[in-house]
């Protein structure tokens, strides 16, 4: 048999091989365009100043939490230097993440659309305010104390005897 001769029969696959090949390698090499994924009007701090001053219950849905309380929540996290805004992300952006996250169970996709940033920046500021309010749990959380029984509990035979300490 010659060389050249291509009475094998598998010059179909050949040749369908290397279209496919050469498709492959033109898709590999051919610049893609990235296609702006986050190109909503309001940037994150627009969106908390719509928040912060547009009605009452647009905050309260968004973070669970009223305005006055919010703010308050905001102004002793910037007095005791706990939370600071860093890069681009305000201090009240970064809170209104985490509670927004917090709150609703949101995913990290969900926050992505709500506040128009990347997944690792929502990531990073969740964490950061995270860490934040479990350093300061112990000057604020309160453990209830374990001797005394709510009187709701005590004197309700449906409930007290999960509540008995057995001796």
């Amino acid at each position: 048999m010659d060389a050249g001769d291509s009475s094998n029969g598998n010059t179909f696959e050949d040749a369908s091989f290397w279209w496919v090949f050469f498709g492959m390698f033109y898709q590999l090499l051919k610049k893609r365009q990235r296609a702006i994924r986050y190109n909503s009007i309001l940037t994150g701090d627009d969106r908390v100043t719509e928040f912060l001053h547009g009605h009452w219950e647009r905050i309260f849905n968004r973070t669970r939490m009223s305005r006055d309380c919010f703010v308050r929540f905001s102004a002793i996290m910037e007095q005791t230097g706990r939370l600071t805004a860093l890069r681009a992300v305000s201090m009240e952006e970064q809170l209104m993440i985490f509670l927004f996250v917090v709150g609703h169970g949101a995913s990290n996709r969900d926050a992505q659309e709500t506040w128009q940033r990347s997944g690792s920046t929502i990531s990073k500021y969740f964490g950061i305010v995270l860490e934040v309010i479990f350093n300061m749990s112990g000057e604020y959380i309160r453990p209830p104390d374990m001797n005394t029984v709510h009187h709701t509990i005590r004197y309700n035979n449906r409930f007290f005897p999960y509540f008995q300490v057995k001796n």
